[in-house]
């Protein structure tokens, strides 16, 4: 079982501008069934707080991620600006903590 943030879900859905229907319809690869988007509801509400890894992959997959960034353990495109500036700001105030030490 596979535990995917809620949250995440949603944000990533909206921000390619689909109803929850369209992301169901999106899941369908091959011969493989799609997920009903009475499922993704559940997912996003928070009342299904696990689900099978196959679930978890074709929602990954019809979003254009990776299973890390749906369950949140990898930021997502939009969280990398932040995350760079951060890191940016950090490794600055290394250097000047350096330089005052030298």
């Amino acid at each position: 079982m596979t535990k995917i943030d809620p949250a995440r879900l949603k944000q990533l859905r909206n921000s390619k501008g689909w109803s929850q229907d369209q992301l169901a319809d999106y899941t369908k690869f091959g011969r493989h069934p799609k997920i009903d988007a009475r499922t993704i509801s559940r997912i996003e509400s928070g009342k299904q707080a696990n689900t099978h890894g196959s679930t978890a992959q074709k929602l990954a997959r019809a979003l254009g991620v990776e299973l890390a960034v749906l369950t949140g353990e990898a930021p997502t495109f939009a969280e990398l600006p932040h995350l760079l500036l951060a890191f940016l700001l950090h490794l600055q105030k290394f250097s000047l903590a350096r330089e005052a030490c030298a």
